[in-house]
């Protein structure tokens, strides 16, 4: 966190401002050549002229200009000449006697600014105007003979504050300058000219005679933001970070850069799992300088504008012009005169919403400060005198209402009220829109009666699209007691079945079986779909439980109860547990065909819910049969499902298992995006199993790539998350797994095996890895028989399971190694070097080709230099640095110079952002890309945004174009068979 805690805007890079550093440096270079002349920054509050001010200051320093800054205050108005005194008092006071006095000879009259340079009195003329004219030429003067030999920058920063005769100083002085080595820089809010009349000539008369640049700065891209928040943090921001930024910023790098400083210090933005991760509340902070910001805007506003700019902002989206008049008490022709005032302030703009036009501020936290600083009283009459008018125009427009009838509370009819609000928040339920549909529907209840244990119930459903299960859970506990004390058992059982693993995912196992068995003792005999799906949430516990012999007596009575019920979901759901079951013992086609025929019914069913589900097991049988292609797109259509149904908890397993084919499939960095986006979902959704899914796959990959210390602390915040007594045995196993692993990388043998104890008996999420991670720990500790048993098991998983396959060969190589058994060991090692190759999996070809290279005997060292030299270029390719050390160390020992890593045109690409690139070429949008790849169209073009910026390219043709000529287009391990590997 070393960046975050103290750095503030003037501690991080410049960014997203190249096209105005290139016309600073332009008239950098006009002024070194003699050209003298006037630069003006000018742009609103908070947008970084000050920033690039100092950028532009510093170029001229680099360039040997004199440097003199000085600067307006707001409280400094009364003082005249104060930034002019700032700027050359320094600079005077430094230089020596004798240089000062042949600098000041005959210019007596900048003894008016300067008394304690101790100048002679300069002649009395009886006319103040006469005088201060003199002034100014002295001072134009002394910027003259500054600039003889030595170029000079004045810089003058928020002349918006200036006073009066400073101004009019500048504007002499830079009337002059044309011929001379001096540049004059000076910074306004753009907003602020038309109030100061001194600045409005100098700006209007100096630009128009050409002696003056005016450089408006506009707001920065998301893509700069982005950059400016990773400057901050020290690290790669979050995207919901960003987001929130492009959103509560709107391009303003002040507002961005306090707003990152603050979701910092106050805990809004903390780190897990060695990632930044941004906090469910943090859309709720304005900080103090962004406040304080908004006030110094709202200062020029008078009374009667202030009370306007109110009344527009709690309007919203329906501050129309009928809707303001009518609520204002006032003429169209009058209104339109005091919003165009507001307008001239910088303080709303116009926007046309269809055939409205809707007055909104300037900048959105403008509106967040004045709506917070309103009394809620205010508050509320305002809001119903809205509704109130939006009733006689718009009766039927809910998106208007309805956010009007929730903030008015009591200030509105109770019954129209409830009517509008639980029209709104069910509208709002079918559109997935979980957050809206609970501010209505919350806001309902206070208007409801004996309807609220439904209101209470849907208020949860909303909560739990929103991703707020915390607030689910409350609400349906609620709507629970409610119903229980209403005696409707049916909505009990219901209920009960949900809360259960809403509850698990919160870490409460215990309490979850609780609520189970209470919804099957309350189930009425008239329920029998109800009942099914009770029995199939009581097994599905104990999947997680990880009670195998329990899971397989359950699934055969839950069959048996669909099969009498005549419920082909519950057949279903059965089919997909069993299908499980059996792949604990290895992808069977036995387990595939359970699994695929569980599909059929659930396709059958249109229940897009269930076929999501049954994905995931089919997709674990399928990595391990066909390798992590084939997996891929299974797992990229079971997420497509997930997201779709508007839960973010439906996305966690999908995201998760992404994660892990992407890991064998080595894409790390994208397994490693991956990781962080289900650990960030997790933390918003108070999901414990999927934060510490993120914090296991995120330490998986730390681990291979030698982040030994950051992949434990993920594991160590996983066992922290989880408890002391977790009863997710599947994670724990998973947890094990990757301690074990840590254990073999850190030399540990002893240590790996106590961490890998229990993998030979648990009920594996990942039965062939972790088997693989067990057989290595049993050859690290001298267990050879033991290894050769596992190796056995994983043999056993069945012929058409290629990838237990090539990790039986890898550690029957490894065995054999271990006895000394070169030939063997040999034969194996390249059976497996095979195998992974022909499953597209890198990293483990790599691995195997390595320790072929080991075990190769002396007669065949260059095919064991050639063996090692490819691993190095794979392990360099994904980042695995201790492996990548291994190859070269052995490289050397062969008398071999490892080869250098060839940086090819897309090495600085992620796997996401050549993904993309492949794409484009095919001649997808962007929307069509988002839906092949399960992200958002804004992901897309901020991707592409990186790739343009990387490889030099300005277009989507020049894109493809580049791409064909640098052979972008192969998918990655084509890329790599074409360049020589086996």
């Amino acid at each position: 966190m070393a960046g975050a805690a103290g750095r503030g805007p003037a501690d991080v890079p410049l960014v997203g401002r190249s096209a105005e550093l290139t016309r600073v440096r332009a008239a950098v270079d006009r002024v070194a050549a003699g050209q003298g002349r006037m630069l003006l920054l000018a742009g609103p509050a908070g947008i970084g002229k000050s920033r690039l001010l100092d950028e532009a200051t510093a170029l001229a320093g680099d360039r040997g200009f004199v440097m003199l800054r000085g600067g307006a205050r707001v409280l400094g108005r009364g003082l005249a000449y104060a930034p002019i005194v700032e700027a050359f008092g320094p600079y005077l006071r430094a230089l020596t006697p004798g240089r000062r006095v042949r600098l000041l000879d005959g210019l007596a009259d900048l003894g008016r600014l300067f008394a304690d340079l101790h100048l002679p009195p300069a002649e009395p003329l009886g006319d103040p105007a006469l005088e201060r004219t003199r002034l100014f030429e002295a001072v134009a003067r002394l910027l003259a003979r500054m600039a003889e030999r030595t170029p000079v920058v004045l810089a003058v920063d928020d002349l918006h504050w200036a006073d009066t005769a400073t101004a009019e100083l500048l504007h002499y002085v830079a009337r002059g300058v044309s011929g001379h080595l001096i540049l004059i820089l000076g910074a306004y809010r753009s907003g602020e000219v038309a109030g100061q009349p001194a600045l409005q000539a100098l700006v209007q008369d100096l630009r128009g005679a050409g002696l003056a640049e005016e450089l408006m700065l506009g707001g920065l891209t998301p893509e700069a933001i982005r950059s400016l928040a990773r400057a901050v943090l020290g690290g790669e921001p979050p995207s919901a970070l960003v987001e929130l930024l492009a959103a509560r910023a709107a391009g303003s790098p002040l507002v961005a850069t306090t707003m990152v400083s603050e979701l910092v210090r106050s805990g809004g933005l903390f780190r897990s799992g060695g990632a930044w991760i941004l906090g469910r509340s943090a859309g709720e902070l304005v900080p103090i300088l962004v406040r304080d910001l908004v006030h110094g805007q709202l200062r020029r506003a008078t009374d009667e504008q202030r009370n306007l700019l109110e009344l527009v902002v709690v309007a919203g989206d329906a501050a129309m012009l009928p809707v303001l008049c009518e609520v204002a008490g006032t003429g169209e022709e009058d209104l339109v005169s005091r919003l165009r005032d507001l307008r001239d302030l910088d303080l709303v703009f116009e926007v046309t919403d269809g055939r409205d036009l809707v007055y909104r501020t300037a900048h959105p936290v403008y509106a967040e400060v004045i709506y917070a600083e309103l009394p809620e009283a205010v508050r509320r009459r305002r809001h119903a005198d809205v509704a109130a008018a939006l009733e006689r125009r718009e009766p039927e427009d809910l998106a208007l209402l309805a956010p009007h009838y929730r903030d008015a509370h009591d200030q509105v009819g109770a019954e129209r009220a409830l009517e509008v609000l639980t029209r709104a928040g069910e509208r709002a339920l079918d559109v997935l829109a979980g957050k809206d549909a609970a501010g209505y529907l919350e806001a309902a209840r206070s208007h409801a009666d004996d309807r609220a244990p439904g209101l209470l119930e849907r208020l949860g459903d909303a909560q739990q699209i929103g991703g707020h299960l915390d607030a689910a859970v409350a609400a349906w506990k609620e709507a629970l007691e409610a119903y229980r004390r209403s005696g409707d058992h049916a909505a009990v059982a219901r209920l009960s079945q949900r809360l259960a693993f809403a509850v698990w995912d919160q870490g409460e196992f215990e309490r979850a079986q609780r609520l189970l068995a209470e919804g099957l003792a309350a189930l009425p005999a008239t329920e029998p779909d109800l009942g099914l799906g009770l029995r199939e949430s009581q097994t599905r516990l104990l999947i997680r439980i990880g009670d195998l012999p329990a899971v397989k007596a359950e699934v055969g009575r839950l069959r048996a109860a669909g099969e009498h019920a005549g419920s082909l979901r519950t057949i279903a759901v059965a089919d997909m547990i069993d299908g499980d079951v059996q792949l604990r013992d290895g992808p069977s086609p036995r387990a595939h065909q359970t699994c695929l025929r569980a599909l059929t019914a659930a396709e059958r069913l249109a229940d897009p819910v269930l076929i999501e589900e049954i994905h995931r097991p089919l997709m674990m049988i399928e990595l391990m049969l066909d390798g992590p292609g084939p997996a891929r797109r299974r797992a990229l259509y079971a997420l497509r499902l997930a997201r779709a149904s508007g839960v973010p908890t439906l996305e966690m397993a999908s995201r998760f298992l992404l994660v892990l084919v992407d890991f064998h499939g080595g894409d790390w960095e994208q397994a490693q995006r991956g990781a962080v986006e289900v650990l960030a979902l997790g933390h918003r959704v108070s999901n414990v199993r999927a934060v510490v899914a993120g914090l296991i796959v995120q330490a998986l990959v730390l681990t291979f790539r030698g982040d030994i210390a950051e992949a434990a602390a993920c594991l160590a915040e996983a066992r922290t998350v989880l408890g002391p007594r977790p009863a997710d045995r599947r994670m724990v196993t998973l947890i094990q797994t990757v301690e074990a692993q840590i254990a073999l990388e850190r030399g540990d043998p002893d240590q790996a095996v106590a961490a890998a104890a229990d993998l030979d008996t648990s009920w594996l999420m990942s039965p062939a890895f972790s088997l693989a991670v067990l057989g290595g720990t049993q050859v690290a500790a001298g267990g050879l028989d033991a290894a050769l048993g596992t190796a056995d098991r994983l043999r056993r998983f069945g012929p058409r399971a290629r990838y237990a396959a090539a990790l039986a060969d890898e550690l029957m190589g490894l065995v054999h190694g271990a006895r000394g058994d070169r030939t063997a060991a040999l034969d194996e090692l390249g059976r497996a070097v095979e195998r992974f190759t022909t499953l597209a999996m890198p990293f483990d070809a790599a691995r195997c080709r390595l320790q072929w290279s080991l075990a190769a005997p002396p007669k065949r060292r260059d095919e064991a230099v050639a063996a090692a030299q490819s691993s190095l270029a794979v392990f360099t390719e994904v980042g695995a640095r201790r492996y990548a050390d291994r190859a070269r160390r052995l490289l050397r020992d062969l008398g071999a110079r490892p080869a250098q890593p060839r940086r090819s045109p897309a090495a600085g690409l992620s796997g996401r952002e050549a993904e993309v690139v492949r794409l484009v070429a095919q001649g997808l949008s962007n929307a069509d890309i988002a839906r092949r790849l399960v992200i958002s169209p804004r992901t897309v073009t901020t991707h592409l945004q990186h790739v343009y910026a990387r490889l030099g390219v300005e277009s989507r043709i020049a894109l493809v174009r580049y791409a064909m000529d640098h052979d972008l287009l192969a998918e990655p391990a084509a890329r790599r068979r074409k360049a020589g590997d086996p």
